[in-house]
């Protein structure tokens, strides 16, 4: 037998030995794979990672160099493996360590300053080990994300942001990091003999360099839920915190209540005429709104479309908006009511950045920069880039504008290209920003087109992002029912650094209710728009107290675990979400089938994670339909093409379970106590309306606010009518 094929048959024991004698003991272990020559990794005696390579291409390079890995086994558990890599440099190394229980980070130390190639400068590949289905998270723009479903790792898509991959016994997430300025992506790789594996590549697009570089975060946890949480922590955390997660920030004030967008209204039309007569429509109408967004159109900008006008000055368009942006936000406010106005406007002022031959870039030239094309937009390349946006927003203050909407966020890629490493110049930008926006409007913006990782993975102020493309595009039912899976999918990476904006949306039409329960479980901000003459405002009511505010989930909904790697647009099943509001659990279902077939399944009470409690009362808000269930439970789940349904699943304790009120979509919300001593139910409901509580035993009596009421039961619910626009206390003897 010769030398090679000796030392080819040691690599295939050594393999072979890899997948069958793990340890038991916890901490990471590694040995090498035969062919392609890899390295495998284990966790916790279990294989995490099969045929880790590395390519890293140098500036001007013809090819990249590959890592051809020692036949090393490292069979003693520890916290830190380093590989060498002697092709790429004496001191080069594969890095893998582990952070946290069940979280890997790895590395690739280049062991000194590199320039590397603008494309692929650095690409990891590897195998999930036991890999069987997957979902990744893709970007369809370079400011959207929509997840895609793929059964074998080689087909997950280009300039993908996150991975889950499911396995028999948990959950895989990997998340790719940034470096030297180049930001990180998945796609599907063809790796021989095998199903394929994933590439995780760190792309500059522009001249960059580095020493250690981050490159992903596998996690892998029974959760799915709490697997990618992991990722997000400890990929914030690898990068020195440039961001911060959901919980560390607080929820902006001006969303606490329902809001209106002028968009779908008047698209560009935003003029003075336009705009008072659709604040009076909405005062007409009584409704308490909590803000008003003026969208894009109003700003001085040159002719033509959107994506082309350049910013000529901070104020108004004379011909829209003649008087000006003060007396416009002055009437608006009285007119419509709104206890808050806000501005669209543009991450580059608008999209085109600023006009060269304006006085404003005159202005402004210390905070400027010249991009591709020659196109002006605010500096990404230091601090000076926020000396634009507080200079704006001085003017909006002024004005009287109480928050804003930044839009076209990662349309800097185009501005940026060939000129600075990718994520450096994004993030850049969108620090500028923040700072700019915290010291004029606190939290109170919105994060638009911004769903790259420069913005997940920094974002230190603000705590609203868009989660999805636009509402009704594409048009027609497809889009909605696209709409409904993307902003549910999205949700769970998008949750992690803000509460997702799941858009605004028309209030009225066939598709109202369907997109009404959407938003009732997105635990973030609800605003519409349209004709604000056609909006359904009893059913917009649902959503709110009579004093306007807005009912929220206690945290965003998600895909429960057996919708999670299922593509419902395909298959005939519901794609159902979940969240939960104080003690009790919600689930919402909706048909997304894209041919626009009646689908059918089944939810369980244990679809909504952590809900404690062992019998539950269940109930369907529109149909009224209720069951009295174990948390293992099946309840059938009907839905008609288009068809939504939201179900309130309430625990059972002392013979009673309380709903809440039952015109509210998220009814426990309005829930402020209870109290029960087996004998008699106290509970402080916050407003006026129909409580809903289910009884074991009847009523003997009930009480509101100390005066007696018939009980009145109504599909098995005790139903108790209290007067609108106040607290009440009620009493139920049983």
């Amino acid at each position: 037998m010769s030398c090679s094929s000796r030392r080819d048959l040691l690599l295939l024991l050594a393999g072979v030995t890899a997948l069958t004698a793990r340890p038991a003991s916890a901490g990471l272990t590694a040995r090498p794979n035969w062919y392609p020559r890899g390295v495998d990794v284990a966790l916790d005696g279990a294989a995490l990672l099969e045929r880790v390579s590395v390519e890293v291409r140098r500036r001007g390079a013809d090819a990249p160099i590959a890592c051809d890995w020692p036949a090393t086994t490292i069979d003693t558990p520890t916290k830190h493996l380093s590989v060498p890599c002697p092709a790429v440099g004496p001191r080069a190394r594969l890095l893998v360590e582990e952070r946290a229980p069940g979280v890997v980070l790895l590395s690739f130390d280049l062991g000194s300053e590199t320039p590397l190639s603008s494309q692929d400068g650095l690409a990891l590949t590897a195998i999930v080990a036991g890999f069987d289905t997957g979902v990744a998270y893709a970007r369809s723009e370079p400011w959207w994300v929509r997840p895609v479903f793929f059964r074998q790792q080689n087909f997950a898509p280009n300039e993908t942001q996150l991975v889950l991959a499911r396995r028999a016994q948990d959950t895989v997430a990997l998340l790719p990091l940034a470096a030297g300025g180049a930001m990180g992506f998945v796609r599907g790789a063809n790796v021989p003999v095998t199903a394929g594996g994933l590439t995780m590549a760190l792309e500059g697009r522009a001249p960059w360099s580095a020493s250690v570089v981050p490159v992903a975060i596998v996690t892998a946890s029974r959760s799915p839920y709490e697997a990618v949480a992991a990722a997000y922590r400890a990929g914030i955390e690898a990068l020195g915190r440039p961001g911060r997660l959901r919980s560390e920030k607080p929820y902006p004030e001006p969303f606490t209540r329902l809001g209106f967008c002028t968009w779908n209204s008047f698209y560009e039309e935003q003029t003075t005429a336009n705009l008072v007569s659709a604040a009076r429509a909405i005062r007409a109408s009584g409704f308490p709104l909590g803000f008003l967004i003026i969208d894009a159109g109003w700003q001085k900008a040159t002719g033509g479309s959107i994506f082309f006008q350049k910013l000529q000055g901070f104020g108004t368009d004379e011909k829209k908006i003649p008087g000006g942006l003060g007396p416009l936000v002055k009437t608006l406010r009285e007119e419509s009511g709104a206890r808050a106005i806000g501005v669209w406007h543009a991450m580059q002022g608008v999209p085109g950045g600023v006009d060269p031959a304006s006085p404003l870039a005159r202005e402004q030239r210390a905070h400027l920069w010249t991009g591709a094309s020659g196109t002006l937009i605010p500096d990404p390349t230091s601090a000076a880039g926020a000396g634009f946006y507080r200079d704006y927003y001085k003017l909006l203050k002024d004005a009287g504008v109480d928050l804003v909407k930044v839009d076209f966020q990662n349309w800097n890629e185009s501005h940026v290209a060939g000129r600075l490493p990718l994520f450096r110049a994004l993030q850049q930008s969108t620090h500028n920003l923040q700072a700019a926006v915290k010291e004029s409007f606190g939290d109170a913006i919105i994060h638009c087109m911004s769903m790259g990782h420069n913005l997940m993975l920094g974002l230190r102020e603000g705590n609203i992002v868009r989660n999805s493309l636009d509402y009704l595009l594409p048009e027609g039912p497809l889009g909605h029912r696209r709409h409904v899976l993307n902003n549910l999918f999205n949700s769970l990476p998008v949750q992690q650094v803000a509460y997702p904006d799941f858009d605004m949306w028309e209030a009225y039409g066939r598709f109202a209710p369907y997109h009404a329960v959407l938003r009732a479980v997105s635990g973030g901000p609800v605003y519409v728009t349209g004709d604000p003459a056609r909006q359904d405002w009893e059913l917009l009511r649902r959503f709110v107290l009579a004093d306007g505010t807005l009912l929220r989930a206690d945290a965003p909904a998600v895909p429960t675990r057996d919708s999670l790697f299922v593509d419902a647009g395909a298959a005939r099943v519901p794609l159902k979400a979940f969240t939960r509001s104080g003690a009790s659990g919600l689930v919402a279902a909706f048909n997304v089938h894209e041919a626009g077939e009646a689908v059918g399944g089944s939810l369980r009470v244990a679809d909504v994670e952590g809900l404690a409690g062992e019998r539950f009362a269940v109930r369907e808000h529109f149909s009224r339909r209720l069951a009295i269930v174990g948390r293992d439970e099946a309840v059938p789940v009907h839905l008609d093409g288009d068809q939504a349904a939201l179900y309130v699943a309430a625990p059972i304790a002392r013979g009673a379970a309380v709903f809440g009120l039952l015109e509210k979509f998220v009814s426990p919300a309005t829930i402020a106590s209870t109290q029960d001593d087996g004998t008699t139910l106290r509970v402080r409901v916050a407003d006026g309306g129909t409580l809903g509580v289910w009884l074991e035993k009847p009523a003997r009596t009930v009480r509101v606010d100390g005066t007696e009421t018939p009980p009145r039961v109504v599909d098995g619910v005790l139903e108790v009518a209290l007067a609108p626009g106040r607290a009440h206390d009620v009493e139920i003897a049983r």
